[in-house]
């Protein structure tokens, strides 16, 4: 079993079930507000699903960062999950980036 310095002392694992269930809490009553954190998993999925789909890499994370720019502070709902929120929050820049912002006649 690996051992962390943390939970040497017996701090470590309560501190970081307590900080759990509190983001569980806060997600139910939707009072969980979306931190840089919250996103790292979800945003490294997206990337590396954008890379292996011949999207420059360069492309990819200047999408990831205004994916992460628009939710970062943000509320999330109740019944909404954090992949949730940033799958809605990828189709909108990618929306924006390929829709043009004026009309062409």
């Amino acid at each position: 079993i690996l051992v962390d310095e943390e939970d040497k002392d017996g701090n470590g694992a309560s501190a970081s079930w307590g900080e759990s269930l509190q983001g569980l809490f806060q997600q139910m009553t939707g009072q969980k507000v979306l931190t840089k954190q919250d996103l790292e998993a979800p945003l490294k999925e997206i990337n590396n699903l954008l890379t292996s789909k011949n999207v420059a890499s360069d492309i990819a994370s200047q999408i990831c960062q205004k994916v992460q720019e628009s939710l970062v502070g943000k509320k999330l709902n109740s019944m909404y999950r954090v992949k949730t929120a940033v799958r809605q929050a990828l189709e909108q820049v990618i929306n924006e980036l390929l829709l043009p912002s004026t009309q062409l006649d």
